[in-house]
């Protein structure tokens, strides 16, 4: 539809998008007091995002406050998952949800620490391994520092 402002949805066709799906589910795990019920909700939430809205807009100034919200709400969301399902010893789930993150958000120094950790529970000490070495060639030198820092943390 279009307004004196530019174009918008026209609300009575009562279009949801996934981003907001995205974001009421997220709403939703945030008020849940148990791991149990947010682990679901946080499931969901981070299998709905698949990156940057609108990848070919990207440079659009409407868009770069909206991509970079539900980035970061991503981004909280999926490392919430990840530490509930390490505390909660699911290791392998741990790293099914990491490898799906990383391949989203690829070069995330935190994702990186959440599946090297769960290469490291479930034995493939080995594979960790490589896996903090192909890092250090991916990341730049700040954000290797980063995941050095978050391995060590523990």
């Amino acid at each position: 539809m279009t307004t004196s402002n530019g174009y918008r949805i026209n609300p009575e066709l009562k279009i949801r998008t996934d981003y907001e799906q995205f974001e009421r589910i997220i709403r939703e795990a945030a008020q849940l007091a148990f791991d149990s019920q947010k682990i679901v909700h946080l499931k969901k939430a981070v299998a709905i995002y698949k990156g940057s809205m609108l990848p070919s807009g990207a440079s659009e100034h409407w868009q770069m406050g909206y991509a970079s919200r539900y980035r970061m709400m991503y981004l909280d969301a999926v490392n919430d998952l990840l530490k509930m399902l390490y505390s909660g010893g699911d290791f392998k789930t741990l790293h099914d949800y990491a490898a799906m993150a990383e391949n989203v958000e690829p070069g995330c120094p935190n994702i990186i620490c959440w599946t090297i950790k769960a290469f490291w529970k479930q034995g493939a000490v080995t594979i960790a391994r490589h896996h903090l070495e192909a890092a250090k060639s991916l990341l730049l030198a700040e954000e290797y520092q980063v995941l050095e820092s978050l391995m060590a943390a523990g």
